[in-house]
């Protein structure tokens, strides 16, 4: 308390209750921003569900599509006689060469294919 003999009583009890104010005004806003959170949060949480419903319906869709698209692909793999492995290895030599890759790098993919 010996700190206080700078100020009057008077500018003391200004400056508690000024703290006070701001305290208390702290307070509100906190008070408003949770409750406001928490409506957000509902909607959401509404939002989310009823975007969950439809992303089920587009991936139940999807998946059919997939399913179509792999057995497709797989059997015109099948028809040209290539496998998997190779087919990924002439992809990206497709991709590097026209990227203009380091023709190193592209010779060493096709060693691998022979």
């Amino acid at each position: 308390m010996s700190q206080n003999n700078n100020y009057s009583q008077e500018e003391m009890s200004k400056m508690k209750q000024d703290a006070i104010n701001r305290a208390n005004d702290m307070y509100k806003k906190q008070q408003n921003t949770y409750s406001d959170n928490q409506n957000k949060q509902n909607t959401d949480d509404k939002n989310d569900n009823q975007q969950n419903n439809k992303k089920n319906t587009q991936n139940d869709k999807s998946a059919n599509k997939s399913n179509f698209l792999k057995i497709s692909l797989d059997s015109i793999l099948k028809l040209l006689g290539l496998d998997k492995e190779t087919t990924i290895i002439l992809v990206l030599i497709l991709i590097l060469v026209e990227e203009k890759a380091d023709y190193k790098l592209i010779l060493a993919l096709i060693y691998l294919l022979i």
